[in-house]
């Protein structure tokens, strides 16, 4: 139900998606920890979703709060090979569980809505900001971001432009 955006460019030089290559050496290890026993899954896959997916609120009571709503989220079927989410971060970890021959591992998801890419992009930048990126990703990527974005970043906004 998702698909990666691999970081490249078209004939034209301008910059397409933003996920770095996959590491299979780092993905076999997950591959073979998933197919252990008495395994635990504790990182989320952060999805953003196409706004053709829809959320339909359950009847009954809510929180007091007012930010949890409980109900289905309503997923539209993949038409033509596009898909309607993409990986934003664990592209490894989904790699991994498609390989891995356990079927009834419930996979924790965090997900928002975003056709932009430039929005998938900056969550992207944040989400690994702690790690460090490659220096060529990031490069490539900060000058395509015009969200404000954290100061250890924004800092190298500009130098990666030029």
């Amino acid at each position: 139900m998702a698909d990666i955006s691999r970081l490249s460019r078209d004939d034209a030089g301008k910059l397409i998606g933003y996920q770095r290559p996959h590491v299979k050496r780092h993905i076999q290890d997950i591959v073979e920890y998933l197919n252990s026993e008495n395994i635990l899954f504790p990182n989320s896959l952060i999805l953003a979703l196409s706004s053709k997916v829809k959320f339909h609120a359950s009847r009954g009571s809510r929180l007091a709060d007012g930010l949890v709503t409980s109900g289905v989220v309503e997923i539209p079927a993949s038409k033509n090979g596009h898909k309607p989410a993409w990986i934003v971060d664990g592209q490894q970890r989904a790699i991994a569980i498609s390989k891995s021959s356990r079927r009834d591992l419930p996979i924790p998801v965090n997900a928002f809505v975003a056709d932009e890419i430039e929005l998938q992009r900056d969550q992207f930048l944040r989400v690994n900001s702690t790690k460090p990126l490659p220096r060529g990703l990031i490069t490539e990527l900060l000058p395509e971001v015009s969200t404000p974005l954290p100061a250890n970043l924004q800092a190298k906004k500009i130098p990666s432009a030029l």
